[in-house]
């Protein structure tokens, strides 16, 4: 409904009234997430996680996914909400992509493939000339994200069949948030060249067509791998 909503306030109505739309998507979708962690921690004797149960939530993926969520919401914050302080709100997506880098692949060999793709993508805005604080912090955040969804999607195969769905939302979560990235970058290149207005116009309204699912997909496999865990 929520989704509905902000697809036709973006054409009808003012930003002040769709960007608190849109921040409530995320909020109700981080409601959500918690209100499956605090409903496993009410399920347990003593309030908490026992046994396995409890040495999965603290050693896995699990609530590094929740975490990813919940600073996603702070720095939507900032970016959506308020429409200010970008820089700061570029960072904590910046934390986020860490946050999800930590919930795959950890190895020499992925950390070597990050750092040049990073590089890579900071040349870029260099020649382009328009690398500072924001681009940088911005270059970083494409970067580990883009990486995040291929490792994702790689350890899909790897994954056994019990955990193969959860990490199959993940990677697909991960995607469309690289479409929503691709699509924010494309407008504010876009900005005020009059001869891609069209390109500018479309490419703002893919954003929030990738970005609530993407969230949604990645609240559902933290779900899944709860209860699966």
């Amino acid at each position: 409904v929520l989704f509905v909503l902000i697809r036709y306030g973006e054409g009808h109505w003012a930003y002040a009234v769709t960007g608190k739309l849109m921040y409530s998507a995320i909020i109700v979708n981080l409601i959500y997430a918690w209100g499956i962690f605090l409903s496993g921690i009410r399920t347990h004797p003593g309030g908490a996680f026992s046994g396995r149960r409890r040495r999965q939530m603290q050693e896995g993926s699990l609530s590094l996914i929740l975490a990813g969520l919940s600073v996603t919401a702070a720095a939507d914050l900032f970016l959506v909400l308020l429409d200010r302080s970008w820089v700061t709100g570029v960072f904590l997506f910046c934390i986020v992509q860490t946050i999800y880098a930590f919930c795959l692949q950890k190895t020499w060999k992925n950390a070597l493939v990050r750092l040049i793709v990073f590089v890579c993508v900071l040349a870029g805005f260099y020649a382009a000339g328009i690398l500072d604080l924001n681009y940088g912090l911005s270059a970083y955040s494409i970067s580990m994200l883009c990486v995040n969804a291929v490792s994702a999607c790689i350890c899909v195969r790897r994954q056994p069949d019990r955990g193969k769905c959860a990490m199959l939302l993940f990677a697909a979560g991960l995607l469309l948030f690289v479409g929503c990235d691709l699509s924010l970058g494309l407008r504010n290149l876009t900005w005020s060249a009059e001869a891609f207005a069209g390109l500018h116009k479309v490419s703002g309204s893919l954003v929030w067509i990738f970005y609530l699912p993407s969230q949604v997909l990645i609240t559902l496999a933290w779900r899944m791998r709860k209860h699966r865990g």
